[in-house]
């Protein structure tokens, strides 16, 4: 399989189910594939600062919910021989994380 956007949303959304629905608000990749087989994997997580902020009040939010989807996105990217991923998270009311945001992906400023 050929890995893309596309194959990677899908193996996202059905591998991934958020611990606090609503705190991923967009999720972009860049791949590198590699020459050997695989690829190489960024991925740019778009994050709702108040659904983030409300998972903090219970046990296991906050910064455990972005390591456990920070763990488990890995671990289905494990399917499609992505063995290298990092990520990259942008909160959506920080002004200077929604400038990066939209000239990396929108290409203009908001």
């Amino acid at each position: 399989m050929k890995i893309n956007d596309n194959a990677l949303n899908l193996i996202i959304k059905g591998l991934y189910k958020e611990k606090f629905p609503g705190v991923i608000r967009d999720m972009k990749f860049d791949i590198r594939h590699r020459p050997s087989g695989g690829a190489s994997v960024d991925i740019h997580i778009l994050l709702n600062d108040e659904a983030y902020r409300n998972s903090m009040s219970h046990d296991a939010g906050g910064f455990f919910v972005i390591m456990d989807m920070e763990e488990k996105i890995s671990s289905a990217l494990n399917y499609l021989q992505v063995r290298d991923v990092d990520f990259f998270k942008y909160l959506d009311n920080d002004e200077e994380d929604m400038q990066k945001w939209n000239v990396k992906f929108n290409g203009a400023l908001d």
